[in-house]
């Protein structure tokens, strides 16, 4: 039964866009037609007894945004003041300012004296968030390892 509503739903939805594709009338569509479709699923899936995969799916997720918006807020300071100087200076600087080692421990999210498995566990996780690889940006992972070096050197 979901899958025929489905079905008939996405079958309307691809004759209209045959039909006239205008982009306004589209969003207009959306707007009004998708809380519609959710709330007939949703209600659909209650009435057979199969939403129980749905909550657990959710629960399960709810850890990981979690984690991720602790580590955006976390680390949004820190991020804001890099991008501005990457944006005064260009998106790779010829030379990179040497670090005082507050600032390096400021850099990996440390109180002064951390251990050398606090340097590398922080510089680890740090890394793996702003590599350019994943989004980051060059200037980010060279400051992210310059603080690492500059704080293990003096062990």
């Amino acid at each position: 039964m979901i899958r025929i509503l489905l079905l008939m739903g996405l079958l309307a939805l691809l004759v209209m866009l045959l039909v006239r594709p205008d982009p306004e009338r589209l969003k207009h569509a959306a707007r009004r037609g998708l809380p519609w479709i959710l709330l007939v699923v949703l209600t659909l899936l209650v009435v057979t007894g199969r939403l129980h995969w749905l909550l657990g799916a959710i629960g399960a997720i709810l850890p990981f945004v979690r984690r991720l918006l602790a580590a955006t807020l976390t680390l949004a300071p820190l991020l804001t003041r890099w991008r501005r100087r990457e944006q005064a200076d260009g998106e790779r600087p010829p030379h990179s300012p040497q670090l005082e080692r507050d600032e390096a421990y400021q850099i990996l999210g440390l109180a002064p004296g951390a251990s050398i498995d606090e340097i590398r566990s922080a510089h680890r996780s740090l890394i793996q968030k702003l590599h350019p690889d994943r989004g980051g940006s060059a200037y980010l992972a060279a400051r992210i390892n310059q603080a690492k070096d500059l704080l293990l050197k003096g062990r």
